[in-house]
């Protein structure tokens, strides 16, 4: 039996119902080829569920794309732009917690996604027209929840985050877990965490808490350094809400000392 025969007698089988395991003897040759051919093949033509916008502006929210979609004054059954369903996610480096110029508009199937890239098309973000990527990602939500994850263990210790880096390999989150569930555990810890880009690389944390004891600093570590470059970015979680504002508002931009040659860059990650 040819490859491309296997292939279709395998898809076939699970159309109605039936396993792999049934399909061929354990024993078979043919069947470890056919099966692979056919996962592959089942990858190649998932339809996507996900639209991937670029920017460079970190503070869009799921408004800002629900205002793409024409407004109909008198709703048409079956058509009103509000069957539209979708949830935004900010896409962030699940390490060390960078917005990547992107964020993803994930709904629950295909059909959806193409009535929203369809109504759409003709819409503006700041100015510019709305250009959207469709990509295959099954489940976009586990880096998410990788980023959730790492973002728990470090506002709570640098020990935490590094150990669990080691074990990166754990279950991410309870498989019955949401995307909007992963968000509410992420929300209080991001309004009070920030990232801040080339703080000194021979500064320890508790000079830095010491320098801001103005502060009220829960602790801080660098996630990232360069020794050539002597770029640091170091993790800083505060207790308050405000006290993680006001750090930002006033350090953005600013020279740590007057013999330095590289301004502070303070990253909020609200």
């Amino acid at each position: 039996m040819g490859v491309g025969k296997s292939v279709r007698n395998v898809l076939g089988h699970l159309k109605y119902g039936g396993k792999l395991a049934d399909t061929f003897p354990p024993d078979s040759n043919k069947s470890g080829t056919a099966v692979r051919v056919a996962a592959a093949a089942t990858e190649k033509y998932h339809r996507p569920h996900v639209l991937e916008f670029r920017t460079y502006n970190p503070s869009l929210i799921r408004m800002d794309f629900t205002r793409l979609l024409p407004q109909r004054k008198v709703p048409i059954a079956g058509t009103d732009e509000k069957d539209v369903h979708f949830e935004v996610l900010k896409v962030r480096d699940p390490k060390y917690f960078q917005f990547k110029d992107k964020y993803q508009l994930i709904f629950p199937d295909h059909n959806n996604m193409k009535k929203f890239a369809r109504s759409a098309a003709y819409g503006r973000i700041e100015g510019a027209k709305a250009e959207f990527t469709p990509i295959t990602l099954r489940h976009p939500e586990l880096r998410y929840a990788k980023y959730v994850r790492n973002l728990e263990a470090a506002f709570d210790s640098s020990s935490r985050y590094f150990e669990l880096l080691k074990t990166a390999k754990q279950p991410l989150h309870d498989p019955e877990s949401s995307l909007e569930t992963l968000r509410q555990t992420a929300a209080p810890l991001e309004a009070k965490s920030l990232l801040v880009w080339n703080l000194p690389a021979n500064m320890p944390p508790y000079s830095i808490m010491e320098r801001f004891w103005l502060y009220d600093i829960k602790q801080c570590f660098k996630i990232y350094w360069d020794v050539a470059t002597g770029r640091t970015l170091t993790f800083v979680a505060f207790n308050s809400e405000e006290d993680c504002l006001s750090f930002s508002r006033n350090f953005h931009g600013v020279f740590f000392r007057d013999t330095d040659d590289c301004k502070l860059l303070v990253e909020a990650l609200t």
